[in-house]
């Protein structure tokens, strides 16, 4: 087994992790990406939901995939795509970055 426990300290932001020793690098970011992953489901989730109260308009769809260049995108269709990575800032940014991607949908919405 690559991992055999994780231990989330939230009061001290550390984050340990207890691998075998034969456990190669590329395993170990691959289990951090997933980590990331799952977080962003969550607090995604909990930003978007927020942000329709407010604004009164919701994403057909939002969609947590790794993106290169960009914390955040969106299209037309109403459609909501948010990085992963961005889940190593506070949720002060993901609140701005899901904001950001908000905004098209009023310009849409006035059409």
């Amino acid at each position: 087994m690559i991992l055999k426990s994780l231990l989330l300290i939230w009061k001290m932001d550390l984050l340990m992790f207890f691998v075998n020793e034969d456990s190669s690098v590329d395993k170990i970011r691959d289990l951090i990406d997933k980590m990331y992953y799952k977080l962003a489901v969550v607090i995604v989730d909990k930003s978007v939901d927020m942000w329709k109260g407010v604004l009164n308009i919701a994403p057909n769809v939002v969609v947590i995939k790794k993106l290169k260049t960009a914390w955040g995108k969106c299209n037309s269709k109403g459609k909501i795509t948010i990085n992963p990575d961005l889940m190593k800032y506070d949720q002060r940014v993901v609140d701005y970055v899901v904001l950001h991607e908000f905004l098209p949908f009023k310009i849409y919405e006035s059409f």
